[in-house]
């Protein structure tokens, strides 16, 4: 089993796709992004 999740480009993803590889028992996870590259693709009011 992994215990870190790094996610690159984290603006990208929904949150729910988020949590899909948490529910694998991982202990840690990064969110790397950048909004002036990307930016986020569902924006919450």
């Amino acid at each position: 089993p992994f215990e870190l999740l790094v996610i690159d480009e984290a603006a990208q993803l929904k949150e729910c796709e988020s949590l899909i590889p948490l529910q694998l028992g991982i202990h840690r996870a990064v969110l790397i992004g950048d909004e002036c590259q990307l930016p986020a693709l569902v924006k919450s009011k």
